[in-house]
């Protein structure tokens, strides 16, 4: 079976995948947001691999990426509240 891989991760080792993988993580979810996925990911005993079958079959990670970009620009978000900034501290 071969492995997909795009161009961004080609020539990355897997330091570097963890490193930026969590880097993304913490500017998407904030640290204890992060903390949080990575607790239910290891909680769980989740196994990304079938995950990913049993949720997007065949698809290629490009494929997923263009369905995903054309359903956000299709669905922007609205939120049905006014959005308080949360001040963090770095």
């Amino acid at each position: 079976m071969m492995i997909e891989t795009d161009s961004y991760t080609a020539n990355m080792n897997q330091t570097e995948i963890l490193n930026d993988g969590v880097d993304w993580l913490r500017q998407r979810f904030g640290d204890v947001g992060t903390e949080m996925f990575i607790s239910l990911i290891i909680r769980e005993k989740f196994d990304y691999t079938r995950w990913r079958r049993q949720f997007f079959g065949d698809k290629t990670v490009i494929e997923i990426n263009e369905e995903a970009a054309d359903y956000s620009r299709n669905h922007p978000f609205k939120p049905q509240k006014p959005q308080i900034p949360i001040k963090r501290e770095d």
